[in-house]
């Protein structure tokens, strides 16, 4: 079992760390993978420091984090461990192409056949070189096999095919034995579509594989246009293309909730989009009739964490008192209206006095730029009036 940990340092600097690499005995059930991971937080003495677990999703670990929290103090985790589970986004979108996938299987099984065929010995790849030089097709990237439990090895394959659909197609007349795995023109025109599809999942799969730069703010947007591209295509024309898509949807929508909870705070706390874009996106993704309710939903979790956070922290709001004490202590000194403040304070109830987060989430939004936002540099720099 690895276990690596992703930190924020007193610096805001992103950390990436393996903290243990063990080897974990038979049987491999939730109560053993439990202890094992629960031995190492322990000695790492960081149980009361986790805000997430992010596994790949199977059985096993789904039923590795009840145990977890049993392990421990509920208190240690953020809202007594209710966001403590989180999916591997990177392994959920390896589970919905490969679903989408399975519709052209066949063709795809065809142009792996023949990558397999090319690449068996270096004569033939000598052979295949050879060809394409005739054809005057420039070799400017190797044939590759994929993994095939990893969909973005399979796109990467069916590309860098693509590039040299006329080099197998002339093999055809130079290799008798290649015959029999030679795509036929429909695998390759649904190899081309697919690949046209399939590069927006390629491209997030990338981003969210990174270890220096990905934050949480970084998923929540990307998830929800894959949402809207898959739906999209579920009105195209072409058959296999909606099928694909129909695949996709029904995996997507059964770990969607899984996803979004604390990605959508984390979007919430990036300058650039807080609530709007959540406004912007939930009204196409959940309807007229409930976007306003999980909406809400997002605005509960945020105050949830908020008031956890302060409850935690009493130091910070007894700071803040202390500090508004001795501005009224100043005030009376040189101040004759002083009474004054404390008339509107009563005025206006305590109830009105905003929060920090109401505070933040009014300021307007900073300009979206092409150029990578650093969001760890941001609070380091801005936060500091949060403190």
């Amino acid at each position: 079992m690895t276990v690596t940990a992703h930190f924020i340092d007193d610096s805001w600097k992103l950390h990436s760390r393996i903290i243990s690499f063990k080897y974990v005995p038979c049987p491999h059930d939730a109560v053993t993978l439990t202890d094992t991971l629960s031995s190492c937080l322990s000695e790492w003495n960081i149980e009361d420091k986790i805000s997430t677990v992010t596994v790949d999703n199977c059985t096993t670990n789904d039923a590795m984090i009840p145990l977890l929290k049993e392990k421990f103090n509920s208190n240690c985790f953020i809202l007594k461990g209710k966001l403590l589970h989180m999916c591997c986004c990177a392994h959920i979108l390896n589970l919905i192409v490969k679903d989408g996938l399975s519709v052209i299987g066949d063709s795809i099984d065809k142009i792996r056949d023949s990558v397999a065929y090319w690449l068996g010995t270096p004569k033939r790849y000598e052979k295949f070189e050879d060809t394409a030089r005739s054809l005057e097709v420039t070799c400017t990237k190797k044939l590759s096999l994929d993994c095939q439990t990893r969909w973005n090895s399979t796109y990467l394959m069916l590309n860098i095919a693509l590039l040299y659909n006329r080099v197998f197609e002339q093999l055809k007349l130079r290799d008798s034995r290649y015959v029999r795995y030679v795509p036929s023109e429909d695998d390759w025109i649904r190899a081309q579509k697919l690949c046209d599809k399939l590069e927006v999942f390629h491209e997030v799969t990338e981003l969210f594989s990174g270890t220096k730069y990905p934050t949480a703010n970084l998923f929540f947007p990307k998830m929800c246009q894959i949402k809207m591209r898959i739906k999209a295509w579920m009105t195209l024309d072409e058959p296999f293309i909606r099928d694909m898509a129909t695949q996709m949807m029904s995996k997507f929508q059964k770990y969607w909730e899984e996803i979004h909870g604390l990605m959508t705070v984390a979007v919430v706390l990036d300058p650039r989009y807080k609530f709007m874009l959540i406004e912007y996106y939930f009204p196409t993704i959940y309807g007229n009739d409930q976007y306003e309710i999980e909406i809400e939903k997002v605005c509960k979790l945020c105050y949830e964490l908020l008031e956890e956070y302060s409850s935690k922290f009493p130091n910070l709001r007894e700071r803040s008192q202390q500090m508004d004490s001795v501005l009224a202590s100043s005030q009376t000194q040189i101040d004759d209206l002083s009474n004054f403040d404390t008339y509107v304070r009563v005025a206006y109830g305590v109830e009105n006095v905003k929060s920090e987060l109401e505070l933040y989430l009014e300021e307007k939004l900073i300009p979206r730029t092409d150029e990578f936002f650093d969001i760890c540099n941001y609070w380091k720099v801005t936060g500091l009036k949060y403190c």
